[in-house]
């Protein structure tokens, strides 16, 4: 038997493992995932920092992985966000979300990947950064009206609707490299204030960046808590899902 410590911000877990054997699967530079409802499997990006031959894969459960399209090219860091079900303020569910490797912009991929629109929208980004360095997530709250929001390494938010309209939600004044985004669920009673809020991280300044829908911004620094964030995942308590990261 194995005992296994998780430690986080104070806090320690401690569970039991049994010992057993672990296949390891290589994969090709890998950056962003999500999961690909149309083809039941993990989309995730490959062959970073310049996409050559190919820019995704499909994982499947038993851990195989495919070239998904003849997408190629793509720079940088590519992170993913799709469109799942239940298809809600004109998205189409399986299509996806990535950046480009250029600043402010954001590419569309059809759900079976045979057509790329680069640009598909370009954020009023004021100054040479704006690269999306794990900042896209799909609100499936609706408190942000189902919109995609998206973050920058120049510590721009915007959220972009299904037409490619894109609004400033915030900025931060330092131009923070903000990355790891994700919405609350809109549970009060669980998640209090937080209810409904958007989240990101800023590992290189050690803080977490929390906006509500009603306005506020709230910055929660090292001193608070003690943790760089670089990803951030809500995993909920029931409805089957699993953590993928």
């Amino acid at each position: 038997m194995l005992a296994l410590a998780v430690c986080a911000a104070g806090f320690t877990i401690t569970n039991r493992l049994k010992l057993q054997s672990i296949s390891l699967t290589s994969f090709y530079h890998p950056i962003g995932l999500d999961y690909h409802e149309p083809t039941n499997a993990l989309l995730m990006s490959a062959y970073y920092s310049n996409g050559e031959p190919y820019n995704f894969e499909r994982i499947e459960f038993d851990g195989k992985h495919v070239q998904f399209s003849a997408i190629h090219g793509l720079t940088d860091e590519i992170y993913i966000a799709t469109v799942r079900s239940p298809a809600r303020a004109g998205w189409v569910v399986g299509e996806f979300f990535t950046g480009n490797g250029q600043p402010g912009q954001i590419c569309k991929t059809s759900a079976d990947g045979s057509v790329l629109t680069s640009p598909w929208v370009s954020l009023p980004i004021s100054n040479a950064g704006g690269l999306l360095r794990g900042g896209l997530f799909f609100d499936n709250t609706g408190v942000w009206n189902y919109d995609l929001i998206v973050c920058t390494d120049a510590g721009d938010v915007f959220r972009v609707t299904s037409a490619g309209v894109a609004s400033q939600i915030y900025h931060t004044p330092s131009a923070i490299h903000l990355e790891g985004i994700t919405v609350v669920p809109n549970d009060p009673t669980r998640y209090g204030s937080w209810a409904g809020a958007i989240l990101i991280g800023a590992e290189s300044q050690s803080a977490l960046h929390v906006i509500t829908n009603n306005g506020g911004v709230y910055t929660h620094t090292q001193q608070t808590i003690g943790i760089s964030i670089e990803s951030l995942v809500i995993v909920p308590l029931a409805g089957g899902e699993n953590f993928l990261e």
